[in-house]
C-alpha cells in the first residue's frame, strides 16, 4: 500500500538564513546618458545598516545598480517533494533616514542567481553573481509591501542547488529610475507549502519454486497453452520431475515449470551416470513400458466384455405370443398324437 504523502499547511514560515546586497557606483554606469539620472537618487552609503535595497539608475541595459540576494534554508522534509507555495514578502523601511526614490510599485523582479555568493552589505558589483530571469517573477505591491510568489524557483532548489533568490530591476524596465530600501533580516518573511512524494510500495517476488498445481494453465511468453489448441481454454498440469538422486553429496534439483527437464548437479564422486541407478549394467531396462501395460489392460477388458455379451444367459427367450402354432403343436405330444390319429383313415 502506498504511504500517504505528507503535506505542509500553507503559510508555514521559513527563516531567512543570510542576505547580501551589491552596488554599482553612479560613475561606473556608463550606459546612462548625461542628464538622465535624477539628482535625488541617493548613493549606496545612504542605506541604513541591516536594510536591503534594489535600485535602477540607467536606461540602456536594464541592469540593476543595486540588487539584493536572499537565502532560505528549506526543511529536510522537502527533499524529493513538490513545492506548491513559496512566497517572499518585503516591506519598505519607513524610517526617514531610508533613502527611497519612486519606491512604491517599483518594478522589482525575483530571479535565480547562477552561483553562490557571500553575505554582506554594500558589496561591489564586480563580486555579485549573474542572475537568470528566464523564469523571473515580478513583485505584487500592496501599499508599502511587495510579495513574490516563486514556487517554481523554490522547486529548483529542491531539484538542483539552492542558491537563493535575487531581487533585481525588471530587465524590461529601462526608463524608470528608482530605489527601494527594504527592512532586512527578520522583517523579510517567506511562507512555504509542499507535497511530499509518496513512497513506492515494495512488491513481493513472484518467482515460483514449485510446479503449478493440477488443472492450472501456465502460459509463457504469450504461448498458446497445451495440446495443439489455438489459444483455447484447455488446461494441463505440469508433470513433477522424477530424479534418481545419487547417494551422498549435495544435489540441486530445478523444478521450475519453465524447465523442460530436471537438472541434477552432484559434487565429487556422488555424481554417477543415470544408468547406474538401473543396476549398474550400463543397459537400459528391458521391462515393458507403462504404455504397453495400459494397452494390454484395455484389450483384456474388451475381451471380457465381449464374452459377457455373447453368454447364453443373455439370449432373449421367445415369448409365448411370439411362438407359431406349429411350434406349440410340436411342443405338445398329446395334441400331436390326437391330431395324428384323426388324420389316419
Amino acid at each position: 500500500m502506498p504511504v500517504a504523502p505528507h503535506a505542509w499547511a500553507a503559510g508555514t514560515s521559513v527563516a531567512l538564513t543570510r542576505s547580501a546586497w551589491f552596488s554599482t557606483s553612479i560613475s561606473d554606469q556608463a550606459g546612462a546618458p548625461p542628464g538622465t539620472l535624477p539628482v535625488e537618487l541617493p548613493d549606496s552609503t545612504g542605506v541604513p545598516k541591516g536594510d536591503d535595497v534594489v535600485a535602477f539608475t540607467e536606461d540602456q541595459s536594464g541592469n540593476s545598480s543595486k540588487e539584493t540576494l536572499l537565502f532560505f534554508t528549506l526543511p529536510k522534509a522537502t527533499a524529493s517533494s513538490t513545492i506548491t507555495e513559496f512566497t517572499v514578502t518585503a516591506t519598505l523601511d519607513p524610517a526617514p533616514t531610508a533613502p527611497q526614490a519612486a519606491a512604491a510599485k517599483a518594478p522589482v523582479m525575483a530571479c535565480l542567481p547562477t552561483r553562490d555568493w557571500p553575505a554582506g552589505e554594500a558589496q561591489d558589483s564586480s563580486q555579485q553573481p549573474t542572475v537568470d530571469c528566464s523564469s523571473g517573477v515580478g513583485g505584487v505591491w500592496h501599499g508599502s509591501t511587495v510579495s513574490f510568489a516563486i514556487p517554481k524557483l523554490a522547486q529548483s532548489w529542491v531539484d538542483d542547488a539552492n542558491l537563493g533568490v535575487a531581487l533585481v530591476n525588471d530587465p524590461k524596465n529601462k526608463t524608470l529610475p528608482f530605489q527601494a530600501v527594504f527592512k532586512g533580516g527578520k522583517a523579510i518573511h517567506a511562507t512555504l507549502a509542499f507535497q511530499a512524494s509518496p513512497s513506492k510500495p515494495s512488491h513481493p517476488s513472484h518467482h515460483h519454486t514449485t510446479p503449478p498445481q493440477s488443472g492450472s494453465h501456465h502460459q509463457a511468453n504469450g504461448g498458446g497453452g497445451g495440446g495443439g489448441g489455438s489459444g483455447g481454454g484447455g488446461s494441463f498440469s505440469a508433470p513433477t520431475p522424477t530424479v534418481n538422486l545419487p547417494s551422498g553429496g549435495a544435489t540441486t534439483v530445478n523444478t521450475s515449470p519453465e524447465s523442460k527437464s530436471p537438472v541434477v548437479a552432484a559434487s565429487g564422486s556422488a555424481a554417477q551416470p543415470r544408468n547406474a541407478a538401473l543396476g549398474g549394467t550400463g543397459k537400459a531396462s528391458t521391462l515393458p513400458s507403462a504404455g504397453f501395460w495400459t494397452v494390454a489392460a484395455a484389450l483384456l477388458i474388451l475381451l471380457v466384455g465381449a464374452g459377457a455379451a455373447l453368454s447364453p444367459r443373455n439370449a432373449v427367450a421367445p415369448t409365448r405370443a411370439s411362438r407359431s402354432r406349429l411350434d406349440r403343436l410340436l411342443r405338445d405330444p398329446e395334441r400331436l398324437a390326437s391330431l395324428t390319429a384323426r388324420s389316419q383313415p
